[in-house]
């Protein structure tokens, strides 16, 4: 107590003025006869207790780094079969498309292979997906090319020449690093920042690039034109380059046309033979390596007698047997300084490609991937690749596809596709030596044309959000005309300040109530009286008017109405609902409003301004000021004998007397003074704040400020202030720090504590479920007086509440249900009744303070 006195004299820090015993007492007392309950605040302490790991959560979570151990325990012969079929299927698509992917990079064929080995060799130790295939990519590859190329253009005359191969490996092993450091932090969430259409655009406008690279060696015309440059300006040279066309267009055209021929009729068969559509797809699947044989048939035919340099189109040449370029990656400091400012979008595009992939592919089959741990098995794999020879790698599309239509099981899967390059690699050399490279280029083309957005997602994105498309063509050009690095920011950029600005310019709105019937054709009322008695029921007449009638409670013949309920629409009907509908306030003086984009420093200023402009204009002073010369009247307070109203104000408040209908009514201008006689004097506020989750000092200040700000302009009266929906717990010690959710005070006095407050079953014992299952014959009559549900109960009704429950002996009203008594506690504090447990309990609370008349006698 000395320390805390000290402190309180020394820095004006007063430890205890949170502790509101005063208040503690009266919501003990407000709460009998039940048990009363004290809010408990969460501490700093407690949240750094929470998220510190225990020595129990370190083998768990050591474990899951490694999956397989989940399973691997189960494997069984007929997973080795699945995964056997699908892993050489995929393989034997994956050889060409490696291949392909790797000149794409401007790296010799065979790091493709390396690439695609690491991938499959590694990713059934650390993935959680069984279709996910991890290995070179078209996107990526030309994402390594393009680093490779702006790393040798800055190197310094005299300097030693980095190799492609030198920078490929490094780059690719960095890429590793940043992804373990995000995987071990858990920070998978990082990429929700990037959204859906960034996404689209990109992958579509390196989509376009990829294709206008790849049409010089298509058409033979790679010495004519510099596939380097912006993909406008390559299809720009290939226009002017045309008459040069070379035989190699033969073999890409055709190859070109036969890809799309064959997946045309594959997808059509499918379709017209569903039970043979595995069959169908798998063929469809393999395209592209009998695409190849095709082409590489033929060329050896044409080229088998001729030398490498004298062939009659170009052709991929003799591959190094084995692993050959294996070895550790350059750790060259100037090396890895000049490769670091080009990270950024090759690990977004890592972390974008592979999560998505795996998240999709598991909705897909039913089973939940884990991100986090996703993003580890693409870290091993980019760090321990270089080691072997590949570049940078994450989850392929199409390889995924393969897998999951080929009825993989495992991911050991992926084991069975690496040995296959294995094979490629010691075995089928000189069979890959007359591969076309025109085919190869047919064959990426083809491979990207899928990744281009159709136009049929383009409608559907701009009936849900017109914006987006805007932002995706800007993405779009920005990738085709300038570069896909820029691309990505931009899209990136205008989505998140989009996002920013409907946080800034979030406008809460002013809600009023509207009372519901829930209404079956077949639905009745369950009886609440003695079979024969007389009861009062509700029933639609066939003009679909309400009526209150007396009839027999067994009569079952007219459709009858359950209980209402109120139901909150904003006032000016910019919701979905009837707009014969009637909405109203709920009490004069009372307003109810909801957040609708929470509450930050961001739009705090905003939706505060518009709350208390709107309070303001419909309401009037309680004690109106009075000056003894004209010029005392402040400049912006408007003089009450010339200024003219609008007469329909723009909140629809409800009306319950004669003289404000007929006021509201009336096509004649008030003036301020007549208008300012009819209007309500300020009672309570409610604050539905089931978007507030999370709050910041800023918005809390400026709360503080609007509160004193109609503290004034209801002098002498106290404006109640009542949150619904309140239900994050450090949101609810900000506000309460700054005296919300109690009384207001004036002065040393605090208003008289009535509150309203639910009420809810407790648990029976320690050992109860956390979900309560009501049983069957619910006696209706004393859930209803006893408050079982969650209905707010006024500290003064409690009384009323226990007489009319003759037959209960316990002070704290049991429920009854069949014959056994269940105990009925506050859900929320009793330290703070202004806290409610929903809007409804928070406006039923305020209009039954606006109801007794203002502010209540003082303590």
């Amino acid at each position: 107590m000395a320390v805390k006195r000290l402190i309180r004299k020394t820095l004006g820090i007063d430890l205890e003025e949170r502790q509101d015993h005063d208040l503690r007492t009266s919501g003990n007392k407000a709460a009998t006869p039940f048990e009363e309950y004290l809010e408990e605040e969460p501490t700093v302490g407690e949240w750094v207790r929470n998220h510190m790991p225990t020595r129990h959560d370190v083998i768990p979570f050591m474990a899951s780094f490694f999956p397989f151990t989940s399973w691997i325990g189960r494997y069984n012969t007929r997973w080795l079969l699945a995964d056997a079929i699908a892993g050489v299927t995929l393989g034997l698509v994956v050889i060409p498309q490696a291949m392909a992917y790797a000149l794409l990079v401007g790296l010799s064929p065979e790091y493709g292979l390396y690439t695609s080995f690491t991938g499959a060799a590694l990713y059934w130790l650390f993935g959680t997906s069984k279709d996910v295939a991890i290995g070179a990519t078209a996107v990526v590859s030309l994402l390594v090319g393009k680093v490779i190329d702006e790393v040798l253009a800055q190197q310094q005359p005299g300097q030693q020449p980095y190799t492609r191969e030198e920078v490929a490996k490094t780059h690719a092993f960095l890429a590793g690093c940043v992804l373990l450091v995000f995987g071990l932090l858990r920070l998978d969430w990082l990429v929700e920042f990037i959204p859906h259409v960034a996404i689209a655009a990109f992958v579509t406008g390196a989509a376009i690039t990829i294709s206008l690279s790849q049409l010089p060696a298509l058409l033979g015309l790679q010495a004519d034109v510099n596939s380097k440059n912006a993909a406008y300006r390559v299809f720009v040279d290939t226009c002017r380059a045309l008459p040069q066309t070379r035989l190699d267009a033969a073999i890409g055209v055709s190859g070109l046309v036969l890809l799309a021929l064959i997946k045309w009729y594959c997808d059509r068969m499918a379709k017209r033979d569903p039970r043979r559509e595995r069959m169908w797809n798998m063929f469809c699947s393999l395209r592209l390596s009998v695409t190849i044989l095709l082409f590489t048939l033929v060329s050896f035919l044409v080229n088998r007698k001729v030398p490498f340099e004298e062939s009659k189109f170009r052709i991929l040449g003799q591959l190094p047997r084995g692993f050959i370029h294996s070895g550790p990656p350059s750790f060259d400091p100037k090396l890895v300084l000049a490769i670091l400012p080009q990270m950024p979008p090759t690990v977004i595009i890592l972390l974008i490609e592979h999560i998505a992939i795996g998240k999709s592919f598991g909705r897909l089959n039913e089973y939940v991937v884990v991100p986090s741990q996703e993003l580890m098995s693409i870290a091993f794999t980019n760090l321990t690749g270089p080691f072997v020879g590949a570049y940078a790698s994450t989850g392929s599309f199409s390889g995924t596809a393969i897998l999951s239509k080929a009825g993989v099981r495992t991911p050991l899967a992926g084991v069975f596709n690496g040995l296959v390059l294995v094979l490629a690699l010691y075995v089928l050399t000189s069979v890959l030596y007359y591969i076309p490279l025109a085919s190869l280029s047919a064959l990426i083309i083809h491979a990207v044309y899928n990744l281009i957005t159709p136009p049929r997602e383009l409608v559907r994105m701009w009936r849900v959000t017109p914006p987006d498309v805007v932002f995706y063509f800007v993405g779009v050009l920005v990738s085709v005309f300038n570069s896909l690095e820029n691309g990505i920011y931009v899209t990136v950029g205008l989505a998140l300040a989009l996002l920013l600005l409907r946080i800034a310019k979030a406008n809460g709105q002013f809600l009023g109530r509207v009372t519901v019937y829930p209404y079956s054709s077949t639905s009745t009322i369950p009886s609440q009286k003695k079979p024969g008695d007389v009861a009062d029921v509700r029933q639609i007449e066939h003009n679909n008017t309400l009526t209150e009638t007396e009839s027999k409670a067994d009569d079952g013949g007219v459709p009858r109405l359950p209980a209402t309920r109120d139901v909150f629409f904003r006032l000016d009907h910019g919701e979905a609902i009837n707009p014969q509908v009637a909405i109203v306030t709920p009490y004069p003086g009372v307003f109810v409003f909801r957040f609708y984009n929470g509450l930050s420093y961001l739009n705090q200023a905003q939706l505060l301004d518009n709350l208390a402009s709107q309070i303001m204009k419909h309401t009037r002073r309680t004690t109106v000021a009075k000056y003894a010369h004209k010029g005392d009247r402040p400049w912006n307070e408007p003089s009450p004998s010339t200024t003219k109203a609008n007469p329909t104000p723009e909140i629809a408040i409800s009306q319950d007397t004669t003289q404000s209908d007929s006021a509201s009514s009336s096509s004649t201008p008030l003036t301020t003074s007549k208008q300012q006689q009819i209007l309500p004097t300020l009672r309570a506020i409610v604050l539905d704040c089931a978007t507030v989750h999370h709050t910041d000092s800023g918005a809390v200040e400026g709360l503080v400020d609007l509160r004193a700000q109609l503290d004034r302009w209801a002098a002498p009266d106290a404006v109640e202030w009542h949150f619904a929906n309140l239900r994050n717990r450090w949101t609810r010690r900000a506000f309460a720090a700054v005296g919300f959710g109690r009384p207001n005070k004036r002065g040393d006095s605090t208003a008289t504590l009535k509150p309203g407050f639910s009420l809810a079953a407790r648990y029976e014992s320690e050992a109860s479920p956390a979900i309560i299952v009501e049983p069957a014959g619910r006696n209706t009559i004393d859930e209803e007086a006893c408050s079982g549900s969650e209905t707010e109960v006024a500290s003064g009704d409690v009384e009323e509440v226990i007489e009319d429950k003759e037959s209960s002996s316990d002070a704290t009203c049991d429920l009854l249900s069949n014959g056994q008594r269940r105990r009925l506690d506050p859900v929320t504090g009793t330290d703070r009744p202004y806290f409610h447990v929903d809007l409804a309990a928070a406006v039923e609370a305020a209009t039954r303070h606006a109801a007794r008349g203002g502010s209540a006698a003082v303590l």
